[in-house]
């Protein structure tokens, strides 16, 4: 019969070699039965075909391999994979069955045959299935390691990406009022330039949305952000303090512009800082922008002949009396 070894290759897949053992059945029959010779060569024909297709199957196992090494998987070749994986395990349960009918047949009519014939045909079926089953083992192993590394690679691919995204709205500070959508790990800027001692108003509110984060800060103050955010550079920023807001629903501030700069208000529903906001998804907010001019006389029309009057009027009746007592005189 047909004896087989087992072992792998550097491919990982299973290597087949089977041995031919050459068994003159008729030599080994003590007392010459047509009917139990029948029995038996029929059994074991099956057996060794069984094991041929084990055989065949195997080396398609190692072609795929070898054709695939150092590669990425699809999805369709891991269901081919599998398969051709379970095609192996068919085979080789179908072999084992095969041998063990085998065996109880040689048991059964093992007075009819030479006693050390039998015994080392039984050896050899036994020593087969112990072989079928590790080989099982190993393909199955295999092709559960190609199926998890897919599975990593996969879900590494369609995890959506942990770095926030910014959109930067440039405005002229005038008045502002509006209401707009911030995505989950997103961060919203108005930028303006402003000169020193202008005067702001900011209103924001979250209507729809879990609590977000909000910042003030100026041209150096942002590129600390920017980095913080890109996950570069400075580990943290500074905002000023006015406008600073974590994990809030609303904020409303005035300040009035220490220097002449460009400036940022921020509404940030990132992940981003850490003791800050935790977003769940996209939040709508209305925000409120305003210009303050810092009160000045030169700015106001007709100050001055206002201012003139007012003196006037609270001197002229002093003038008056002094202007009568020189007439008098």
């Amino acid at each position: 019969m047909r004896q087989k070894t087992g072992g792998v290759s550097t491919m990982g897949a299973i290597f087949k070699m089977k041995i031919m053992v050459l068994t003159v059945l008729a030599g080994a029959i003590l007392l010459p039965s047509i009917a139990f010779a029948g029995v038996i060569e029929d059994a074991q024909q099956d057996y060794q075909w069984r094991l041929s297709l084990v055989t065949e199957q195997s080396q398609r196992l190692d072609m795929w391999y070898a054709a695939n090494e150092g590669k990425g998987i699809s999805e369709g070749q891991l269901t081919y994979l599998k398969s051709l994986t379970d095609e192996f395990v068919n085979r080789e349960d179908a072999a084992i069955d095969s041998g063990r009918k085998y065996k109880k047949a040689l048991i059964e009519h093992m007075n009819e045959y030479r006693r050390e014939w039998v015994l080392a045909e039984i050896d050899l079926i036994e020593k087969n299935e112990e072989i079928s089953n590790r080989d099982k083992s190993i393909v199955l192993a295999n092709y559960k390691l190609k199926e998890d590394t897919y599975k990593v690679l996969k879900e590494y691919e369609e995890k959506p990406s942990t770095k926030p995204k910014g959109a930067i709205q440039e405005i002229t500070l005038g008045s502002l009022d509006e209401t707009r959508t911030v995505e989950y790990n997103e961060y919203l800027v108005y930028s303006f330039s402003g000169t020193r001692s202008v005067s702001v108003n900011v209103s924001l509110e979250v209507i729809n949305g879990n609590a977000v984060d909000v910042f003030l800060l100026d041209s150096g103050k942002f590129t600390n952000y920017q980095s913080t955010m890109l996950g570069g550079g400075s580990e943290s920023f500074d905002s000023f303090a006015a406008g600073q807001g974590k994990n809030v629903k609303s904020k409303s501030y005035a300040w009035e512009l220490p220097q002449t700069d460009r400036y940022y208000i921020v509404i940030d529903n990132t992940v981003q800082p850490a003791e800050g906001a935790k977003p769940t998804g996209q939040v709508d907010v209305r925000i409120k922008i305003a210009r303050e001019e810092p009160f000045n006389s030169k700015s106001t029309p007709g100050f001055e002949a206002v201012y003139s009057i007012m003196v006037l009027a609270v001197f002229f009746p002093f003038i008056q009396k002094r202007l009568k007592s020189t007439l008098k005189k």
